[in-house]
């Protein structure tokens, strides 16, 4: 199957880069920049004039409060008309685009947004799908090859069919996700106070939703209800979202939402300082995103000292702190979490 990935690089960093490895040639990758767009780093830069399959485009957006989110919106549009059969891949942290995501799947076309993070795993994903189709090709020539020595020489025209039946795979469709629990299974039995049974079924929600560390994701959601009420569902929510994804952080929300003792066991290690709270969520955020060495205090201080939506003073003030790229990359990151952080 086709596909288009959508960039939206003012809310995630270079990361975008590393979907080359997924591309086939009928691929294309459509990357929406500002002036207030990540700066790439020359390693990324090289493998983009390195890259030989599918299609790279870049579009420049207008400047203005959401103006990139508007474009990519209706680039998307135009190109679902164009060509509905397509899978189309927003890359972006922006949970926004999930009512676009839901608006078009009712319409059955194939749309989905993932998070910049997502991008090495659905890499890995395709690779791995590609493999066990190319696994079961060979597997099904060489059953061919052995029931022709089994059955004696073949007809000519009677070869051409077996293998044309046999050996043909169809392209798998990876859109197709493994399906979630119901949410009765999610939300059976009460689980033991030591976090037995929700701890497996929020272990099954990750593996489910494409993660590679399913024990890493555990341990980071541990140490975001460190640091976010869990008791405040609404943000707790938005939180898991941003940080997992909309498939996973939906799993985690309902099983947080309908398990008393879950709840009491995350929240136990709560942290009473908003200060610390903030400068612990802000590490876990840029290091989600590749990012450790940071003047936290700094960055906070700008974040808390603008005005609430004014996201574009925040990138002018993180690129004059910071320089253009560093500056840049925090922003990318941050952009989404702004609102978050303030309600902490």
């Amino acid at each position: 199957m086709k596909r288009s990935y959508l960039i939206d690089s003012e809310n995630i960093n270079e990361i975008w880069v590393e979907l080359l490895e997924a591309l086939e040639e009928k691929d294309d990758i459509l990357v929406f920049y500002t002036d207030k767009s990540a700066h790439m780093g020359y390693d990324k830069i090289i493998r983009l004039m390195e890259q030989k399959k599918g299609t790279l485009k870049w579009i420049r957006c207008f400047g203005g409060q959401n103006a990139l989110d508007f474009q990519l919106v209706t680039e998307l549009g135009y190109r679902i008309c164009q060509e509905p059969k397509k899978e189309y891949v927003i890359v972006s942290n922006d949970t926004g685009y999930d009512v676009v995501v839901r608006y078009w799947e009712q319409r059955d076309c194939k749309v989905r947004r993932i998070r910049g993070a997502e991008c090495e795993t659905m890499v890995a994903k395709l690779n791995a799908e590609r493999e066990r189709c190319a696994e079961r090709s060979r597997r099904a020539e060489k059953k061919s090859e052995q029931k022709a020595e089994t059955a004696g020489r073949m007809p000519e025209w009677e070869e051409d069919a077996e293998r044309e039946e046999t050996v043909s795979v169809p392209e798998p469709d990876f859109n197709d996700e493994p399906e979630m629990e119901d949410d009765e299974e999610l939300t059976g039995a009460e689980p033991e106070t030591d976090g037995g049974c929700w701890n497996d079924q929020m272990t099954r929600v990750f593996q489910e939703s494409g993660s590679r560390d399913a024990g890493g994701d555990m341990d980071f959601l541990t140490a975001l209800c460190k640091t976010v009420k869990v008791s405040n569902m609404s943000l707790m929510h938005n939180v898991l979202e941003y940080q997992f994804g909309q498939r996973a952080g939906n799993g985690i929300y309902r099983i947080l939402k309908s398990n008393p003792a879950c709840r009491s066991v995350l929240s136990s290690g709560y942290v009473t300082s908003k200060r610390q709270r903030e400068r612990e969520y802000l590490r876990l955020v840029l290091g989600r995103n590749g990012m450790s060495e940071i003047d936290a205090d700094a960055i906070l201080r700008i974040i808390n000292s603008l005005p609430k939506k004014n996201l574009s003073a925040i990138h002018t003030c993180l690129v004059k702190k910071f320089g253009q790229e560093q500056g840049g990359r925090y922003y990318a990151a941050l952009r989404s979490h702004v609102k978050i952080i303030r309600g902490l």
